[in-house]
């Protein structure tokens, strides 16, 4: 059996995988403190028994043949120390650690909407915008680690970070700044529906920023499918409308590119995409648990 542990700045979800099945889900509130965090892993090791191995989903920019994660994230206690040694220590089995945005995107590269594609961008809009890069089947990491990270790209200013402009998040507190509000980026979505023309223009330039920066990352990569993951991939009538605001920027590129298809899809797995894509990690790694294998997803 190996232990999935998702590891984000509100919970931390975790699951066992039996002879490839993911098992039920359950979490637990994102500690406070390493020590904290340490305790409530050990807890949850002990409600299994014959725990092989431990894939874990984590944010930041993982160095996971150095042991340790890099960067920042919302939980600031995992950063810049040995990591994974510890982990194994705490668990009496092999660790592995994954960016959670790469393991998201892996899960659909293995699984899900983008299974047999030879290459493939997972963006996720959430907080920020990330996400990863899969040609040939592989992950795309970069020499040190900054593979896929778009949401620190810029746009037209030092204040115009792609994170910035095309975040529900960030979208739905522009809007609750001006307007004295607490709505959410899916509460907005939902009132732009309705007819609400501010939220209607916010909405719009939200997707205008969105469809820009995917235009920019087609004309880099040239994938055969772009996955898009977060709250906003379950919104079917947004997902279409930012299908057709990128085929009008390609419409619009001169000489008419006539042979470059958009094909920007939903991503098929949900809360449960950095469980399978951490597993499918491991199992990179360690295909028969304790052998290691030099090859990476």
């Amino acid at each position: 059996m190996i232990l999935t542990i998702d590891i984000g700045g509100t919970s931390v979800k975790y699951a066992a995988v039996t002879d490839g099945n993911l098992g039920k889900i359950s979490s637990f509130e994102t500690p406070k403190t390493w020590d904290e965090m340490v305790n409530q892993l050990r807890d949850v090791a002990q409600n299994f028994t014959n725990i092989e191995g431990v894939a874990i989903s984590a944010p930041g920019v993982v160095k996971f043949k150095d042991g340790f994660i890099s960067g920042n994230s919302a939980v600031p206690y995992i950063h810049h120390f040995p990591i994974v040694d510890t982990l194994e220590k705490l668990f009496k089995a092999p660790v592995t650690i994954e960016n959670d945005a790469n393991a998201a995107g892996l899960a659909e590269v293995k699984q899900g909407v983008a299974a047999g594609a030879n290459s493939a961008i997972f963006v996720v809009v959430g907080t920020g915008v990330g996400g990863a890069v899969y040609l040939n089947g592989q992950l795309v990491r970069g020499a040190h680690g900054y593979g896929g990270e778009f949401g620190s790209s810029f746009f037209d200013g030092v204040n115009s970070q792609w994170s910035v402009k095309a975040s529900a998040v960030e979208m739905a507190r522009r809007y609750n700044v001006r307007h004295d509000t607490s709505l959410s980026g899916k509460e907005l979505y939902d009132l732009a529906e309705k007819g609400d023309g501010v939220a209607k223009i916010n909405v719009s330039r939200q997707l205008d920023s969105l469809a820009r920066g995917i235009f920019n990352l087609m004309f880099i990569v040239d994938p055969d499918i772009i996955v898009i993951g977060g709250g906003l991939s379950q919104n079917a009538d947004i997902l279409n409308e930012l299908n057709q605001r990128v085929s009008i920027l390609i419409a619009d590129v001169k000489g008419h590119i006539t042979d470059m298809p958009v094909n920007i899809k939903a991503a098929q797995f949900g809360n449960s995409a950095n469980l399978i894509g951490a597993y499918e990690v491991f199992k990179s790694y360690y295909p028969n648990v304790n052998e290691m294998k030099t090859k990476q997803v």
